[in-house]
C-alpha cells in the first residue's frame, strides 16, 4: 500500500517512512534500498526532511551490502542533521559489518551528544556500542552498557528494547560470560507475550529468553500457539511455516543441551533467516548459535566450513578467529598451520 502511495506522491515522508519499516520487517534488503532510490532524486538537500530520506537511503544501502555508499550517505545525513539518529545508526551498521569496532566506538562516542536524549532508539544505538565492545572481547564494558544504558529501563516491554537485551545476553553466554540473574525479568515479560505472534522476529526473541531461563512449560505453550499462527491466513503465517517455527526449535534445542537437534533445525534454514525481518546485525545471533551448536555437537568439519565463511566476511572479528583456531586444532595435525595462523590473527586483533 505504501509503495503505491509513493508512486503518485513520492514526497510523502510518512508513506516513505512506513514503506521503509515495512521492507525492513520483511527482511527484504533490496526493497529497502530501492524504495528510497525511487524518490531520492525528487528531494533537495535544503529541505528539512532530506536528512531523514538520506538516512533511510544509507540504511538500505548498508543492508544491501553497498557499504561505501552507505557510509557516505549516512555521514552526509549527520552533517546536515547531527541529531539524526537513524543516520548515525546506519553508519554504525556499516562499521559493524566490516569489523571496524574501534571506529564504531569512536563514531558513537563522537555523535552521542546530539542524539542521546532523542527517544528509546538511543538504546538500540547503545546496543551497537556493546556489539563493538563484544567484538573486542571487552565483556565488562558490554555488561556495563547493558545495565547503565540499553537495559537501564528494565520496566520497558517495547519489543526493540527487549530484543536488544535478549540478543546481547545470548551472545555473551555464547562467549562463556556469566550474565547472572539478568534473564529473569526478560523471561517474565516474554512469557506474557507468547500468544501475540505479530512478527516472527519478535517471537524468536521471546523464545530465546524463555529457553535461557529454562521455562519449558511456557515454551511448549508458545510452540503450540505458533503452530496455530502458521496455519492462519495472515502475512506472517508462511514465515512461521518456512522459518519461524524451525528457528525457535533450533534455538530452544541449543539451550536445552541438544546441539545436534539445533544443527538439524538451523542449518537447512540459514539462508532464509532474513525473511523473519530485522537487520543483518540483529539476525547474526542465529548464525553464531549455529556455529556454537556445530562445535558442541562434534560436527567439526561443518563448524570449520561455517567459521571459514565467517572469517572471510568478518576478517577483524576476534571471537570468530578464536573459535576458528580452536576448531582447526580439534581437527588434528593437518590443520595445525592454519590454526597457528588463526591464533596469530586473533592475537593481533586483541592487541589492537
Amino acid at each position: 500500500m505504501w509503495e503505491e502511495i509513493l508512486l503518485g506522491w513520492p514526497r510523502d515522508i510518512v508513506a516513505l517512512r512506513l514503506a521503509h519499516f515495512t521492507n525492513f520487517y520483511s527482511g527484504d534488503a533490496h526493497r529497502l534500498r530501492d524504495s528510497i532510490a525511487r524518490v531520492l532524486p525528487l528531494w533537495e538537500a535544503a529541505e528539512p526532511a532530506y536528512p531523514h530520506v538520506l538516512a533511510m537511503w544509507a540504511f538500505g544501502l548498508e543492508e544491501s551490502g553497498d557499504y561505501a555508499r552507505a557510509e557516505e550517505a549516512g555521514r552526509r545525513a549527520v552533517e546536515l542533521d547531527p541529531a539524526n539518529i537513524w543516520a548515525v545508526h546506519a553508519v554504525a551498521h556499516v562499521m559493524e559489518m566490516q569489523g571496524r569496532a574501534a571506529e564504531g566506538l569512536a563514531w558513537i562516542d563522537d555523535t552521542e551528544p546530539a542524539w542521546a536524549e532523542c527517544n528509546n532508539f538511543a538504546y538500540h544505538v547503545w546496543w551497537h556500542r556493546a556489539l563493538f565492545h563484544l567484538e573486542r572481547g571487552e565483556h565488562d564494558a558490554v555488561l556495563e552498557g547493558y545495565d547503565r544504558q540499553f537495559r537501564a529501563d528494565a520496566e520497558s516491554e517495547d519489543y526493540l528494547d527487549m530484543s536488544n537485551a535478549i540478543a546481547m545476553l545470548w551472545r555473551l553466554e555464547l562467549e562463556g560470560v556469566d550474565v547472572g540473574a539478568r534473564w529473569r525479568e526478560l523471561a517474565d515479560k516474554s512469557e506474557g507475550r507468547i500468544g501475540d505472534h505479530v512478527l516472527a522476529f519478535i517471537d524468536v526473541h521471546w523464545a530465546m529468553a524463555l529457553a535461557a531461563d529454562g521455562r519449558r512449560a511456557a515454551l511448549d505453550r508458545m510452540l503450540a500457539t505458533m503452530a496455530a499462527a502458521a496455519a492462519a491466513d495472515t502475512s506472517q503465517a508462511p514465515i512461521y511455516r518456512r522459518v519461524g517455527s524451525a528457528l525457535c526449535e533450533g534455538l530452544i534445542a541449543y539451550r536445552a543441551g541438544d546441539p545436534e537437534t539445533a544443527v538439524e533445525r538451523l542449518l537447512p534454514i540459514r539462508y532464509d533467516v532474513a525473511t523473519i525481518g530485522g537487520s543483518h546485525a540483529q539476525r547474526d545471533v542465529v548464525h553464531q548459535t549455529l556455529i556454537a551448536a556445530a562445535l558442541a555437537a562434534g560436527r567439526d568439519c561443518l563448524a570449520r566450513a561455517l567459521l571459514a565463511e565467517r572469517v572471510a566476511a568478518r576478517p577483524n572479528s576476534l571471537p570468530t578467529w578464536l573459535r576458528y583456531a580452536a576448531c582447526l586444532d580439534r581437527l588434528g595435525d593437518g590443520a595445525a598451520l592454519a590454526a597457528a595462523g588463526a591464533r596469530a590473527r586473533a592475537a593481533e586483533l586483541r592487541a589492537s
